[in-house]
């Protein structure tokens, strides 16, 4: 990232391991970091193509502070667009959610097809001759702005570049492939929980990459088995970036969580059986 001088800081130690707080909060490098990563060449996640499951389907979301539209048109293709009209910037779909034709602002009704293009203008030509745009105005030049959107495996993503690198590229095989695996059978939607989290969203990204207190704090991780501080992860030595990097600095000795009452002899027998009876009372998310 390019900062200005007015951005400058020092960094408490030269190998990036404390970060300043500073760019936790300081205004203007968000600002930065809206328009170099979510509307920079970053692919976003957008949603799932189980949620538009048929012609017309949409979906409102937000990357980063804009917001965006996905659906699915009559052709089967998947269209995204930042909803806000083409005229005066207001919102388009103010729906979470809905099926429809086309797009119509409510302001002053200007009509957009699913894939985004401006179809129809009232009074384009005016009012008895009068008024109306000028003859040179263009349907095809005032669409919504349009996003590349990709999928892997149902799993939509946007980009706001041009040219972005390929999807598969930008994510790699690892994320691929963890993708591919999770979504490997038809998926349906049965609802949705939503937070509201009030902190910068680099602390929701690094959180969900935090692997030393997964184990800690989230014993359920452990008891089915879902995650061990041993697991191979994204660091350079094939293990779990994040708790190897806290263990090697603290010098602690981690020992694997087990559920109460059992000896450590018993814990992967007894946990596979765990794992398997929960499962069985889980309700399944995937459809077939």
């Amino acid at each position: 990232m390019t900062v200005s001088p007015t951005m400058a800081f020092e960094w408490p130690r030269r190998d990036y391991s404390r970060v300043p707080f500073r760019l936790y909060h300081d205004p203007e490098i968000y600002q930065q970091e809206l328009e170099l990563v979510f509307r920079g060449p970053a692919w976003s996640f957008l949603g799932l193509a189980a949620e538009i499951p048929h012609p017309g389907d949409f979906r409102t979301s937000f990357i980063g502070d804009t917001p965006v539209v996905y659906n699915l048109d009559r052709d089967g293709v998947v269209h995204g667009f930042v909803n806000r009209c083409a005229h005066r910037g207001a919102l388009v779909r103010r729906e979470i959610a809905g099926n429809a034709d086309s797009h119509t602002c409510i302001y002053h009704q200007w009509c957009y097809a699913l894939d985004g293009t401006l179809t129809s203008i009232p009074f384009r030509r005016g009012v008895k001759g009068q008024g109306g745009l000028d003859a040179s105005f263009a349907l095809a030049d005032h669409g919504l702005r349009r996003l590349k959107v990709d999928q892997v495996a149902g799993a939509l993503f946007a980009n706001f570049a041009p040219d972005p690198e390929p999807l598969r590229d930008y994510l790699g095989p690892p994320v691929v492939a963890q993708i591919e695996r999770l979504l490997h059978r038809p998926v349906r939607v049965l609802g949705y929980q939503r937070q509201r989290i009030a902190g910068n969203w680099k602390m929701f990204a690094e959180n969900t990459r935090d692997n030393y207190h997964a184990s800690l704090l989230h014993e359920f991780l452990v008891t089915f088995a879902l995650d061990r501080a041993t697991q191979k992860g994204g660091g350079g030595d094939g293990r779990a970036p994040s708790s190897q990097h806290h263990l090697r600095r603290s010098g602690e000795r981690h020992a694997r969580a087990r559920p109460r009452g059992l000896r450590r002899g018993q814990y992967p027998e007894r946990l596979s059986a765990a794992a398997r009876s929960a499962a069985g009372r889980v309700p399944a998310r995937d459809a077939g």
